[in-house]
């Protein structure tokens, strides 16, 4: 299942990410505990370098950590804590990058593996380039990486070369910079590294453009962007939208320049919001905090050492004074560097006393996003008015805020309800859901249209034009999923249309006494949105329902979750299976049921989707 990660990540990254956590559930039951060190050590490098969801890495860095500190496996903590230490360095949190990087310095000092200790030389590196800005000393660092693999096959080398360029350009000689970059490139590919060759492309991008090549820094900036779009890297695409953008500009093409300076501006906001950087130093604080700490007792032990040394030189004082000076001065010295060290430790929690009061701050500002957003989507008051209590709704976000959410009215004597899935997550997928809620109040309460499938048309005609969506590639593809119906209190008629979300009906038939009957209704295989293929109408559906009939709507994240004893998907069958079921209990009591299901099935693996049931009996 491991190998399978690997194979899986460049075409289904969901698969792989599902891969890697059943995997860590089978090594959890067996106790096997290489299984789940590499399990949360791939999901730690998808997150970081696939889907820059830094804070989610750095948990999964923090975890490996852990299980590799319990089980004593020196190298595995060397590597653990670097990785934990490239995030903070992402992030330029000084104190705590240099925390874990220092400690696994101090470690892979014992390491015979000359890879491990080309890794902890390289990242240290990178951390003076990134966080110090002392590029001289991360090309001696780079340079001790490289001659630690000592030509030995699969090492490091791609990593290494291009740090090499982006440092020595900084010093000015882009000579030799072009000449690592280049050297990067052939790694790359030969590796299949698509996250750092679609930054070489970029970089050597910068290199043709500065020697006045315009049209082979669009070449090589364009390379860089389908790879990034073709493998969804979002932080690589913001740095080949800014190239792209230094292009135009160099070109005199305002146009251009201005639309991806815009997708540009979207993208990195985007990358920002999924980086969570608050989130990070609450995350790992502590052990960095942790790790200086054992940093200082390895010191204080050394420095009882060298005290025992000067009762060994006190006794033989006899031997000369000299060797007593030599013994007083080391002595001195030493008491001097321990006293640093508690400074360098007071300073440490300075530092995440202050981290603590940014996270602190930017957790406040999205419960505020999320006030403001319960406020402009329907509340609880107005779906017990239109349905008289007899409905049930789990909505539960990934995050604070949600890209799910459910809209309602009431038209004369049509009862409107809905339940749709935005593009993203957290702050993102809350903008899209607003939006999508105030659009679906336009077009049925001003513009009076009546039919869910011709909504939908204008619900889609009304997101591509506001969010000016293109065919072009690279354009912003946002939109949602949504099951849409329209129910007839009068003639018990109930519409339906969907855009990628099915519903389920449960047909109770009380009256002829017949066996309940689960009926699943399809949807149409595209969402509201731009998307690739022809832009069809939505189809509709509809049915006679009677009374004590159920409709259920639901988003994908209750489906998708991975969960249970294996580790595996919730998926439809399951789904379809719950709602049979719970077929005798009232429309409260399947709630319950739905919401306790959906929490024994996650279980201790993290929510990967908002999630979102509508439940309604008729």
């Amino acid at each position: 299942m491991l190998r399978t990660v690997d194979a899986e990540l460049l075409t289904n990254r969901n698969a792989a990410v599902g891969m890697a956590q059943k995997a860590y559930v089978l090594s959890q039951q067996e106790n096997y505990y290489k299984g789940m060190y590499t399990a949360y050590m791939k999901l730690g490098v998808i997150e970081q370098f696939y889907n820059a969801r830094y804070d989610k890495a750095l948990g999964y860095y923090l975890k490996a950590l852990k299980l590799a500190t319990d089980a004593n496996i020196a190298d595995d903590k060397i590597n653990a804590s670097v990785r934990a230490g490239s995030i903070y360095t992402r992030e330029k949190m000084k104190k705590e990058a240099y925390a874990y990087l220092s400690k696994a310095y101090y470690d892979s000092k014992n390491s015979t593996n000359n890879t491990t200790r080309s890794f902890v030389l390289g990242r240290l590196g990178f951390y003076y380039f990134n966080v110090e800005l002392k590029n001289e000393l991360a090309i001696l660092y780079f340079l001790k990486a490289l001659k630690a693999l000592n030509n030995q096959p699969n090492g490091d080398y791609g990593y290494l070369y291009v740090c090499l360029a982006s440092a020595y350009n900084e010093t000015g000689n882009t000579i030799v910079a072009e000449r690592y970059a280049n050297k990067a490139l052939v790694e790359f590919k030969n590796d299949q590294d698509y996250v750092y060759l679609a930054y070489t492309f970029t970089l050597l991008s910068s290199f043709e453009l500065n020697k006045g090549n315009i049209k082979k820094a669009f070449e090589l900036a364009t390379t860089g962007e389908n790879i990034a779009l073709k493998y969804g890297l979002s932080k690589e695409l913001v740095d080949c939208k800014l190239a792209l953008y230094n292009i135009y500009k160099k070109q005199n093409n305002e146009h251009q320049a201005l639309l991806t300076i815009e997708t540009y501006n979207a993208l990195k906001d985007s990358v920002f919001s999924n980086s969570k950087s608050a989130k990070i130093g609450s995350v790992g604080s502590k052990e960095a905090i942790s790790n200086y700490e054992s940093e200082l007792d390895i010191m204080n032990q050394e420095n009882q050492n060298i005290k025992e040394q000067k009762n060994l030189f006190i006794i033989l004082l006899s031997l000369g004074v000299l060797l007593l000076c030599v013994s007083v001065f080391f002595v001195i010295s030493k008491i001097k560097s321990n006293k640093e060290l508690h400074l360098k430790s007071d300073i440490i929690h300075a530092q995440s006393q202050e981290v603590m009061l940014k996270n602190s701050e930017i957790i406040d500002s999205i419960n505020y996003a999320q006030r403001i957003q319960n406020a402009l989507l329907p509340s609880l008051t107005e779906l017990r008015t239109m349905f008289d209590h007899n409905y049930f709704i789990l909505l539960k976000p990934r995050d604070i805020v949600s890209g799910d959410f459910f809209w309602i009215t009431q038209q004369e004597h049509i009862n409107y309800f809905a339940v749709a899935d935005c593009t993203g997550h957290g702050v993102p997928g809350s903008f899209m859901s607003v939006l999508g809620n105030t659009i679906l109040n336009e077009i049925v309460t001003i513009a009076k249209i009546k039919e869910p499938a011709e909504i939908l048309n204008k619900l889609r005609e009304r997101i591509i034009k506001d969010l000016k969506q293109t065919e072009n590639a690279g354009a912003n593809r946002d939109g949602m999923d949504i099951s849409l119906c329209a129910y007839n209190t009068i003639t018990k008629e109930l519409k339906y249309a969907g855009a990628n979300n099915e519903i389920y009906i449960l047909k109770r038939n009380t009256e002829n006494f017949e066996e309940p009957e689960l009926l699943r209704l399809k949807a149409d295989k595209m969402p509201v949105g731009i998307h690739y293929g022809v832009q069809k109408p939505f189809a509709q559906q509809s049915l006679i329902m009677e009374t004590g009939d159920c409709v259920y709507l639901f988003s994908d994240g209750y489906l998708d979750q991975f969960g249970g004893p294996k580790g595996r998907k919730f998926k439809h069958s399951r789904f379809g299976e719950l709602l049979s079921n719970m077929s005798e209990l009232d429309i409260k009591e399947q709630g319950e049921m739905v919401i306790k299901t959906f929490e024994q099935w996650k279980g201790d693996i993290d929510q990967l989707d908002d999630v979102i049931v509508l439940g309604i009996e008729l």
